[in-house]
């Protein structure tokens, strides 16, 4: 198992290597929204079979200050980066700053990847 702790330097050098499974917990919505996109791509591209991102929606820490990005908007990004990187199974789990509660979703691999 490998892990990276974003508290600890040098926490921007990428994860090098390919992983049966990437667990991204608390981390997304604190970078900018601009940064999302590929960022989810980098973790589908480290991910060989599964990928699992867990998103609070805390005005606390999000990104400059911005408001928190709602469950649907996290949901979308996971679907349209799954497009661009078939073949693996995610999940997300998105808690909305509004009323506390935790939505999930998950889709499946449809595309087989080439090994």
């Amino acid at each position: 198992m490998t892990s990276r702790d974003t508290a600890q330097a040098p926490f921007a050098k990428p994860v090098e290597g390919r992983f049966d499974g990437v667990a991204c917990i608390d981390v997304l919505s604190a970078i900018p929204e601009e940064d999302v996109p590929w960022t989810l791509d980098e973790l589908f591209a480290a991910a060989d079979r599964f990928l699992y991102v867990a998103v609070v929606g805390d005005p606390a820490r999000t990104y400059g200050g911005a408001e928190p990005l709602p469950p649907e908007w996290w949901r979308l990004q996971m679907e349209l980066a799954a497009k661009r990187n078939p073949g693996r199974v995610w999940s997300l789990t998105a808690i909305d700053a509004t009323d506390g509660r935790a939505q999930s979703y998950s889709g499946d691999a449809p595309a087989a990847r080439a090994a």
